[in-house]
């Protein structure tokens, strides 16, 4: 279901900035006027199959994909004003910091897979490293079951650089007309829809300790247990400071969150509450960002481009490969034989590339790994005996996950009608991130360095400053004849590889459309938080049956959904962009189970325009 935004604005800046971001909303025209929808609720329906109903779009013109409204019709207004596919991703991008700062913005991470329409492929990357102080003292009190995170949790935030350089690089418009959406997200404020609803009542306490982000997503009374209780599903949220840093972004330019005045204010925070980023952790930032070759894989017929080391597209690849070792007529049905060769080429993929393996520095020629071999993978699924799962003793896996469950990250699918597509990951770790926010700033901090060991110094995870780990994203695109079919990714933490296996399956060895492909009821594998379980939607045609065969095969314990009521987010946000040859457009998907909206171009774009020689480009 979509929130529709309402238009009124906030108040505007300095003069002469506030003339140039109206010369740039013109360009990128207004926000698309109407009333507001009532959020979503999921309690409402009677089946959880009305819940999985995916919402498709299509157009010759383009089409922008997304979890928030605001964000995906950010990027179909760029569009409409001429934008190639970078420079609608990049501003749904921006956007969705804005309207849902839980998933991603300013202070995370983005990761970038581009594929132009004359063939080229690369990917755009910046990992977020130890802050230089950061120590494993310093730490541990702020992990385990007694830590709530706050600004010792806090990586170096890399996604402003990301976005900045992937627009500067392969972008068409100046980086304040890209920021205008995002800003006007900001001032109007967002809804809290049922997906973030569904989110707050865990993260309470963490958001309390807030002085920015608990006055806004907090009431001023305590429930029976005394935690306070959140807003109401579909209360307005304005987040103070998010509109002004965005508008002096615009201002003076991206550069300004690592060397300027932005950045000043982040260390003075970080040092005022016991952070450990500071001004050299942020200037270092810039040069960080990467230009990789797509890692490279095939499943069947299909060509797989997604993004290797520091990301961990090759575990996607090498469950493909292990999963094409079994005949089409096994993957067409829903039996348990089906769900365990998928489960089981997930796990034999995660056992070769753990999340836990360190990582120096991205790989910039062309992706070599013995992961990516056909000939490693028909090794592999030699060991799966179809009828017996194999357990965690011999796949080789770690007496205890590798990484916290990254409860929100999100995805941007988007296509332009030049044939340009872009898949965008981006994440600040957990829900609500650290649950830190400078004053006057207005955005979340990531809570990244949750992921590190602080007690035992031979574990690959343990903190060391300046490092960085293997992510568990994998934008994705495949190709069908050397032409775009599928572009997408998910967020979901050690879920995301196996919901992509499921969504490709579904296409290539089921004849899936796109739209039944992202809504059919999905059996996963679950390798995080301190949880290792199978999850399952148990709808038509995944039976109640099928599930009670999985578990008498060794998979204990599950996680099952059948009800209307669902926390169907556990499940992914797989949304998506494709080609429909047969009507000569792209089509949109967004997932239903985190919110999906798909939109298109509302008149036929304006005709690409270069970028002039000596043109502003986003500078640090």
């Amino acid at each position: 279901m979509r929130i529709r935004a309402g238009t009124d604005g906030g108040r505007r800046g300095a003069a002469g900035l506030a003339a140039v971001l109206a010369l740039a909303a013109l360009a990128v025209g207004a926000a698309a006027p109407g009333p507001e929808a009532p959020p979503y609720r999921p309690e409402r329906l009677a089946t959880l199959e009305e819940a999985l109903q995916s919402e498709t779009v299509s157009s010759a013109n383009g089409v922008v994909v997304t979890g928030s409204l605001a964000a995906s019709r950010a990027g179909a207004r760029i569009l409409e004003a001429g934008g190639n596919a970078v420079d609608a991703a990049v501003a749904a991008a921006f956007t969705l910091g804005s309207d849902q700062p839980a998933d991603s913005g300013l202070g995370g991470e983005s990761w970038v897979l581009i594929r132009r329409a004359d063939g080229s492929a690369v990917g755009v990357v910046c990992s977020s490293r130890v802050p230089l102080r950061a120590s494993p003292d310093a730490l541990r009190p702020a992990l385990g079951p007694g830590g709530l995170g706050g600004h010792r949790v806090v990586s170096t935030p890399t996604s402003v650089a990301t976005l900045a350089y992937v627009l500067g690089r392969f972008g068409t418009k100046p980086f304040a007309e890209i920021l205008v959406p995002a800003i006007e997200s900001a001032e109007r404020g967002h809804l809290v829809d049922w997906v973030a609803h569904v989110h707050l009542l865990p993260y309470v306490r963490k958001l309390e300790l807030s002085p920015v982000l608990g006055p806004a997503y907090l009431t001023r009374t305590c429930g029976p247990n005394g935690d306070p209780v959140p807003v109401d599903l579909g209360a307005r949220v304005v987040l103070p400071g998010l509109a002004r840093t965005l508008r002096r972004l615009a201002e003076a330019g991206p550069g300004d969150f690592y060397t300027g005045r932005i950045a000043a204010e982040i260390d003075a925070d970080m040092q005022r509450n016991g952070g450990f980023v500071r001004l050299e952790d942020l200037a270092r930032v810039p040069a960080g960002v990467r230009e990789i070759e797509p890692a490279l894989g095939s499943y069947r017929d299909r060509e797989v481009l997604t993004l290797g080391t520091p990301a961990s597209g090759e575990v996607l690849i090498e469950a493909l490969h292990i999963l094409e070792t079994f005949p089409q007529a096994l993957l067409r049905g829903a039996s348990a034989d089906r769900m365990q060769a998928l489960i089981e080429s997930v796990r034999l993929a995660l056992a070769d590339v753990p999340v836990s393996t360190p990582v120096l520095l991205p790989v910039q020629g062309p992706y070599r790994s013995p992961a990516l071999d056909p000939r490693h993978a028909r090794e592999r699924a030699k060991q799966i005996r179809l009828g017996t799962a194999w357990n965690a003793e011999a796949l080789r896996l770690p007496a205890k996950p590798a990484s916290p469950d990254m409860g929100h990250t999100t995805q941007i699918s988007v296509a332009d009608r030049s044939g340009n597509v872009v898949s965008i990951t981006q994440s600040i770790g957990r829900n609500y991130g650290s649950g830190a926010a400078t004053p006057g700033l207005g955005f979340p901090y990531n809570s990244f360095l949750e992921w590190y060991e602080v007690d035992d110094p031979a574990s690959p995870l343990y903190l060391r400053p300046r490092a960085f780990l293997r992510s568990v994203v994998a934008p994705t695109i495949v190709l069908r004849d050397g032409e775009v079919e599928l572009a997408f990714g998910s967020p979901g933490s050690s879920r995301i590889v196996p919901v992509l296996v499921s969504v490709i399956s579904n296409i290539v060895d089921r004849g899936l459309s796109l739209g039944d492909a992202v809504a059919a009821p999905r059996v996963l594998w679950q390798d995080d938080g301190g949880k290792r379980r199978l999850i399952a939607e148990v709808i038509p045609p995944v039976t109640a049956k099928a599930i009670a065969d999985l578990k008498a095969r060794g998979y204990e314990p599950t996680f099952e959904l059948s009800g209307p009521d669902s926390n169907v987010v556990a499940f992914g946000g797989t949304h998506a962009v494709g080609w429909d040859e047969r009507r000569k457009a792209w089509i949109g998907v967004g997932d239903p189970r985190r919110g999906g909206v798909a939109e298109v171009p509302s008149s036929v774009p304006a005709p690409p325009v270069r970028r002039p020689e000596g043109s502003p480009r986003p500078a640090f």
